[in-house]
């Protein structure tokens, strides 16, 4: 939470140097290519996603999202006597895209689109697939492979800042952006095991939340039914910083 708010910080500062004086109407570049820097920070190293925004006005822009997403793998086990054990992780396909268009303020900003602070709607989808093989301690209760799949798609308004240093060098960050979130799970397993459908269920939302803490929030209200799917309209969040080129 600290590095949050210093981060914010420092944003307001650089805002508040860079949107004085009146706009002018002229647009030196209007496109950026960009690569988001904060998915490999958050997720790990093979996580790419690249965005081009092509500027349609001195006042309004659109913004492109393509990339690979993936999860790190599973590390420790669950909290029972037969706790479950990660033998194996494999990213079976993933992917992401985001479209967004943005309204740079011309009352609060120097310089023209696509620099500056902007506000605007946004769509997101987000697809994956992770094969994991589980075992327990006890040889009689066998091992596993279970196949998950999530998809998420959002759609909500976001709040943000591009600066521009050296004419051409961007740094794109979004500090707000609430959005109403559909999440689907579902989960088919192959294997044997003799344990209670609840119990590995559990097992498995444990092993989740230890690994990605960001899960608890999601997870606490969900109920995972005993085909291992559920579903359900939620509320998220998005949030990034990108590195960018103007051209």
């Amino acid at each position: 939470m600290n590095k949050v708010v210093i981060v914010a910080w420092v944003t307001c500062l650089f805002i508040t140097q860079q949107t004085k004086g009146e706009q002018t109407d002229t647009i030196p570049y209007r496109n950026v290519i960009k690569y988001n820097i904060s998915a490999p920070l958050l997720w790990g190293s093979k996580n790419f996603i690249f965005e081009y925004e092509r500027t349609i006005s001195p006042s309004m822009s659109a913004n492109l999202g393509l990339g690979y997403r993936t999860f790190p793998k599973f590390i420790g086990i669950g909290k029972s006597d037969s706790a479950l054990i990660v033998r194996d992780h494999k990213n079976k396909g993933s992917f992401t895209g985001s479209l967004d268009f943005r309204f740079y303020m011309k009352k609060e900003n120097k310089y023209p689109a696509p620099r500056g602070i902007y506000l605007g709607p946004f769509v997101n989808y987000f697809s994956i697939n992770i094969e994991n093989t589980f075992s327990t301690f006890y040889n009689d209760i066998g091992s596993f492979t279970a196949t998950t799949s999530m998809k998420v798609l959002s759609g909500g308004f976001q709040l943000g800042y591009q600066f521009v240093f050296f004419e051409r060098l961007s740094l794109d960050i979004c500090f707000i952006g609430p959005s109403i979130s559909w999440y689907n799970f579902s989960m088919q397993t192959d294997g044997f095991l003799n344990l209670k459908d609840s119990d590995f269920y559990d097992q498995v939302a444990d092993i989740i939340t230890e690994n990605y803490p960001v899960a608890n929030i999601l997870l606490k209200d969900f109920s995972i039914n005993d085909r291992g799917r559920t579903s359900k309209l939620f509320f998220g969040y998005k949030y990034y910083f990108t590195i960018g080129f103007l051209f």
